[in-house]
């Protein structure tokens, strides 16, 4: 069960989020992480969100706020080969799907965008 959906908005700046989503603690738990830059690779700070172990399975659940041009990571499990790990961009009140986390073209605008090389029109220009 995967589920992301805007909740409401916070204040002028900041948006609330609803993440949910089940995967075999074995291959990857899920998380959401706002991305950020520091030195010469990226940085993840995790959102604290519920976690309810299964026999097989972990469930998280929860709320996060996130500031408009902010980049997010959700990561909705995995298996054996890899995590499904997506990027994502508040954009108007919403979160707008930039790149799976593995594409190196979206990861080097991404780079730019956090390092003050580009801004948010030229990083969504570069993407979408």
């Amino acid at each position: 069960m995967h589920e992301l959906k805007r909740l409401r908005q916070q204040d002028e700046t900041y948006f609330e989020f609803d993440f949910e989503s089940e995967s075999n603690p074995q291959h990857a738990i899920p998380y959401v992480a706002k991305l950020g830059w520091s030195g010469d690779s990226y940085e993840r700070h995790f959102f604290e969100l519920e976690r309810v172990y299964g026999k097989n399975s972990v469930l998280v659940t929860g709320s996060f706020a996130a500031q408009e041009g902010e980049i997010i990571e959700l990561c909705r499990g995995g298996n054996t080969q890899r995590k499904y790990r997506s990027i994502y961009i508040v954009y108007m009140g919403r979160l707008e799907f930039l790149a799976k986390s593995d594409d190196a073209k979206a990861k080097h605008e991404i780079k730019r965008y956090l390092t003050y090389q580009c801004d948010l029109q030229e990083l969504r220009n570069a993407l979408l």
